[in-house]
């Protein structure tokens, strides 16, 4: 018994079991299986990295909200998103040492985060040129309900990969550029346009 008790004591006291996996890969690694909408994602997924300026028009069905946005990387590692609807123009900041930033270009004010409440009306948050749409497109490669089509086009000038999800509310269309950014989105809810981007210089 003493034997017994020591031994589980011995269970009991060990390494702690653990919920987090080292090897766990990264979401932006996850692909989806399809090789058409994985190409989009890779871009998608890449559109953190890099030295470039895109510019777009973004048009928001529900109040029929016309915007426009400026996505810089900077070669210090300075993101700089810029959305303008309405007269109100606000900022959205990251610095190389990761200080974040959000203000309102005309008045000066600003809060030290990153608050896409500000642009709510706008539907899309600030990570829109990537990482918000590579989500949105592994949520809807998860609830198609037919075969994805790709393709490819020239959008600003630029080469674009593309593919089109069917899922319940319709045809969602993704585009990005071989550099990695958003170059179109198409949905029920809003439609996303790349108009310049240029990739030397900054």
């Amino acid at each position: 018994m003493a034997i017994a008790a020591l031994t589980l004591s011995a269970c009991f006291t060990g390494e702690r079991p653990s919920f987090e996996d080292e090897n766990e890969p990264d979401v932006e690694s996850i692909s989806t299986g399809e090789a058409d909408i994985d190409l989009v994602l890779d871009r998608l997924d890449d559109a953190d990295r890099g030295v470039y300026r895109a510019e777009y028009t973004i048009e928001t069905k529900f109040g029929s909200l016309t915007s426009t946005a400026t996505v810089a990387r900077t070669a210090d590692d300075t993101l700089s998103v810029i959305v303008d609807r309405a007269g109100v123009t606000t900022e959205f900041t990251v610095d190389a040492e990761g200080r974040e930033q959000t203000c309102n270009v005309v008045t000066g004010e600003c809060e030290s985060s990153l608050n896409d409440a500000r642009i709510s009306d706008v539907a899309i948050p600030h990570t829109f040129y990537g990482p918000s749409f590579a989500s949105r497109l592994r949520v809807s490669a998860d609830r198609r309900i037919g075969e994805s089509s790709a393709y490819t086009e020239s959008i600003a000038a630029s080469d674009a990969r593309c593919v089109d999800v069917t899922v319940a509310g319709g045809t969602e269309v993704f585009c990005a550029l071989d550099e990695g950014p958003l170059a179109r989105f198409v949905g029920n809810d809003v439609t996303v346009e790349l108009t310049s981007f240029t990739s030397d210089g900054l």
